[in-house]
């Protein structure tokens, strides 16, 4: 690929919100949060999808995520 044509990619990325979007704006790129897991966990639940005794903190750990990763790359690229 060229420079041109992965700038132009990550200029439509930027533009559509595809990667930078959400949390993912203040807290980097592969964020999660607390609230976003139980949130979905909610609605999954109330589709009948998951019970709703079942303990979803358990399904993930936030200790190597949130750490801005990518921001600044995504803010200065082309």
């Amino acid at each position: 690929m060229t420079d041109a044509l992965i700038a132009q990619a990550i200029e439509k990325m930027k533009s559509y919100g595809i990667v930078m979007n959400g949390d993912a704006v203040h807290l980097g790129l592969g964020s999660m949060t607390d609230e976003r897991w139980k949130t979905f966990f909610e609605t999954m639940s109330q589709e009948g999808l998951y019970d709703s005794a079942l303990p979803f903190t358990q399904a993930y750990d936030l200790q190597f995520i949130n750490k801005k990763m990518g921001l600044e790359k995504m803010r200065t690229a082309p």
